[in-house]
């Protein structure tokens, strides 16, 4: 059976991560960048981890694991050294859990995720295959911003927002959008031929509307 992909919107909700070593490091910054509310339960605390807690950033607990820590939680990471242990966290979750180590029950599995702009691309794989996943992410991630296509993101924002404000309606704004696709973005690497393109299609004033823009978000 297939697995099925989601963003979950983490601002300000409750996540528990049990287990304070090298792998919650990992994962804590992707966490905090969310705005998740995360507490953290173990006895010790990887030094990746203890900035965050003496900053106030994660509510850390300084004691081992025990039953019903996982109530409340809109999101549990099972993330000991202990097999056993991680077990008995997925166990116990009602709602889905992300284990370090391989558990039945109602796992979540990470994605590799890449950022471009404004843009997030996730890749998983069926077959959980850890070094497919990174190398195909990392392919995505150097063409993306090899290409130049997290500015382009950035001025496909820009038009959609200038295009409605001028009246378009929804159905007129996607098909002058589809006229700017990332293929052609990508063979049209230079923002001033970008910017032409849209004069030419839409008229000299949106794409002056576009610039003006793009130049208030850069200084925002």
């Amino acid at each position: 059976m297939g697995r099925y992909p989601v963003f979950l919107d983490l601002e300000e909700r409750p996540v528990l991560v049990v287990g304070g070593g090298q792998v919650a490091a990992r994962k804590m910054p992707a966490l905090l960048a969310s705005g998740a509310a995360v507490t953290v339960v173990s006895p010790e605390l990887h030094p990746g981890l203890w900035e965050h807690a003496r900053e106030g950033r994660i509510r850390w607990i300084p004691r081992r694991y025990v039953e019903g820590d996982e109530s409340g939680f809109i999101l549990v990471f099972a993330l000991t050294d202990s097999t056993g242990v991680n077990d008995r966290v997925v166990g116990r979750t009602r709602g889905f859990v992300n284990s370090a180590t391989f558990s039945r029950g109602h796992p979540i599995f990470l994605p590799f995720s890449v950022s471009a702009g404004p843009l997030t691309v996730a890749v998983g794989s069926e077959q959980g295959d850890p070094v497919l996943v990174r190398d195909v992410g990392k392919t995505l991630e150097e063409l993306l911003n090899g290409r130049g296509i997290p500015d382009f993101l950035e001025e496909h924002i820009a038009l959609r927002e200038t295009l409605r404000k001028q009246g378009k309606g929804p159905g007129e704004v996607s098909e002058l959008l589809a006229s700017f696709s990332v293929a052609w973005a990508m063979g049209t690497r230079d923002r001033e031929a970008r910017l032409e393109a849209y004069g030419a299609l839409c008229g000299r004033d949106l794409a002056d509307a576009v610039r003006r823009n793009l130049e208030h978000r850069e200084n925002a």
